[in-house]
């Protein structure tokens, strides 16, 4: 029975670790270094060592962390939806990264303006790299990226075509598409109709 206690007490801990370094990767993915990468690692794998007085005492701390983190940020994510964006990043393969596009994180933090720019600062397409094992940050400062209008209107522009030779190949003509797709001006606006 004690035996139980005390792995249900080191389970507890285990997640509440793994909630603090979700917290951490979602708002600040730059101050993940190797070497803070390294110690969030060993603090994980070190909670199996822990006596039951001290995993109480871990318990306790991350809870307050966690608990002010949330209120902090506005987390509006449940432990088990933090816990899987969590395990999406840590799916990223050694030397990849994973993604999250700023509305989405708009959308998962009340008090997103504690670590992101405002909408009016970076286009709305912009996202942050979150690399877990640190190794993306370690020579280069935060940045925000975002693609550049000429890219933008050259994938608009490309992907219009491509739907249409689709349509062609597939059915014959174009015709189905032309009350709804329409190519941009020479001016490189869209026709008032599309806005309908």
């Amino acid at each position: 029975m004690i035996r139980f206690k005390i792995d249900r007490l080191r389970s507890e801990v285990a997640q509440l670790v793994r909630e603090l370094k979700a917290i951490q990767l979602l708002t600040f993915p730059a101050a993940v270094t190797p070497k803070v990468a390294d110690k969030i690692a060993h603090e994980e794998h070190s909670i199996a060592a822990l006596n039951k007085r001290e995993l109480e005492h871990k318990r306790d701390a991350c809870r307050k962390e966690v608990r002010q983190l949330r209120k902090k940020y506005g987390l509006k994510l449940t432990t088990a939806e933090l816990l899987s964006r969590l395990a999406y990043i840590e799916a990223a393969p050694k030397g990849k990264v994973a993604f999250a596009p700023l509305w989405l994180l708009r959308e998962w933090f009340a008090n997103w303006g504690e670590f992101l720019l405002p909408p009016t600062k970076v286009p709305h397409h912009a996202y942050v790299v979150i690399d877990p094992s640190g190794t993306t940050y370690r020579h280069a400062p935060p940045a925000v990226h975002g693609l550049e209008f000429s890219a933008v209107e050259r994938i608009v522009d490309s992907t219009i075509r491509l739907v249409r030779k689709i349509e062609v190949v597939v059915f014959g003509s174009d015709e189905r598409l032309r009350p709804w797709l329409f190519d941009r001006s020479a001016d490189g606006s869209f026709p008032p109709e599309v806005f309908d």
